[in-house]
C-alpha cells in the first residue's frame, strides 16, 4: 500500500519575513515623520500669519473707534496666548463693541501699540520652538 505522508501547514511567519517587513516600515517612517513635522510647522506659521493679520485689522478698527489701540486692553510687549479673547470698548455705553479670539496654539505679541502705525507680531508656537517664524503686520 501506498502510505500517505501528511504535510504540516505553515503557521505564522519566518524570521526573515518579519525582519523584511520591519525594515520596510522603518524606511517609510524615516521618510514620513520629517515630512509630517514640516507640515505641522508650516501650518502653525500660516495660522500665526492669519491670526496676526486679523489682530492687526482689529487693532486698527479699535484705534479708529477709540482714537487709541490701547482700548483693546493691550500695551507694548503684551503676549496674548492662544484661546484668549481681546475686546475693544468705545466707552460710550456698557456693551463691548468688538472682540476677537486668538486661535489655540498661537502666541500673539503686540510689539508696538501707540506707534503709528502699530505693529502686531504673530508666532505659531512656543517661544523656543524651532522652525517657527514671526509674522509681522502693521495697523
Amino acid at each position: 500500500m501506498i502510505s500517505k505522508i501528511k504535510q504540516k501547514k505553515q503557521q505564522g511567519f519566518t524570521l526573515v519575513e518579519v525582519i523584511v517587513v520591519a525594515i520596510i516600515v522603518a524606511a517609510l517612517a524615516a521618510v514620513a515623520i520629517p515630512l509630517y513635522n514640516g507640515y505641522v510647522t508650516s501650518s502653525k506659521n500660516n495660522m500665526a500669519a492669519n491670526a496676526a493679520g486679523s489682530i492687526a485689522s482689529f487693532m486698527g478698527a479699535c484705534m479708529n473707534m477709540k482714537g487709541t489701540a490701547t482700548g483693546a486692553g493691550v500695551s507694548n510687549g503684551t503676549v496674548i496666548p492662544g484661546g484668549t479673547t481681546i475686546t475693544c470698548d468705545d466707552d460710550v455705553d456698557a456693551t463691548t463693541d468688538a472682540s476677537i479670539q486668538i486661535p489655540d496654539g498661537i502666541n500673539i505679541v503686540i510689539s508696538s501699540v501707540d506707534a503709528t502705525p502699530g505693529t502686531v507680531t504673530g508666532r505659531g508656537g512656543a517661544a523656543g520652538e524651532t522652525g517657527i517664524t514671526d509674522q509681522v503686520y502693521r495697523y
